[in-house]
């Protein structure tokens, strides 16, 4: 049996590829303004499927299971 790094299975952008908030979506958005060829590319399919628009707003959260409609999130906590 090796000895496998617990780290060796872990994708170091998954923050970028399931934003739980504004912040992380606005980090990746200056990564991929800076150059960062696989955040721009990951950005642009953000925008593609709707989890936030092309001015950078954040539509949708990943909530550790799914996508999280943040209209969704603001309609229930406001009652």
């Amino acid at each position: 049996m090796a000895l496998n790094p617990i780290s060796e299975d872990l994708d170091p952008l998954l923050w970028a590829k399931r934003p739980r908030s504004q912040c992380a979506l606005s980090l990746l958005r200056t990564g991929a303004a800076e150059g960062g060829g696989e955040l721009a590319t990951i950005l642009s399919s953000h925008v593609r499927d709707g989890v936030c628009d092309e001015s950078g707003k954040l539509l949708m959260r990943w909530d550790g299971l799914r996508w999280v409609s943040l209209a969704a999130d603001r309609e229930r906590y406001a009652a």
